[in-house]
């Protein structure tokens, strides 16, 4: 008998593993269309997300670093621009990106997700930790969680 290969099986979690969310606010004196431009225009992006060969933001647009043996690949899931994109990779899970306009500049809201086994906890929270300080570097902010 011939298994039918029209589609992929559906992921699922490792056995013990567990959803881990890290969430962070990061308050902007841009405005909200100055602080979407400042993370996701292509001659901005790689101070965040690293150095990349190719950039498409766009729905399942890809973001290719540099280096894959220490970056890896970057899929755009939801592109809104200014107020919301959703990003996965190996590295770092889900992170949703979302700005909210306020009277001094703009508030980011920042949400990684990711299955984790209880050994990688600890180092999924780091990455998120990292990556949302590299992103208040990008924005010139100071991390306001």
């Amino acid at each position: 008998m011939v298994k039918f290969v029209g589609f992929a099986e559906s992921p699922k979690p490792p056995e013990g593993a567990e959803l881990v969310v890290v969430s962070a606010t990061l308050q902007s004196d841009l405005s909200q269309d100055a602080s979407a431009a400042r993370l996701f225009a292509k001659t901005e992006a790689s101070q965040w997300l690293g150095a990349f060969t190719k950039y498409q933001l766009s729905i399942g647009g890809k973001l290719t670093p540099v280096d894959p043996s220490t970056q890896s690949e970057v899929t755009f899931t939801s592109v809104n621009l200014p107020k919301q994109v959703t990003m996965i990779s190996e590295n770092f899970g889900e992170l949703q990106l979302s700005t909210v306009k306020t009277r001094s500049g703009a508030e980011l809201h920042l949400r990684f997700s990711r299955w984790v086994l209880p050994e990688q906890r600890d180092a999924f929270k780091s990455t998120a930790a990292n990556l949302t300080k590299r992103i208040a570097a990008a924005l010139e902010v100071s991390n306001g969680e």
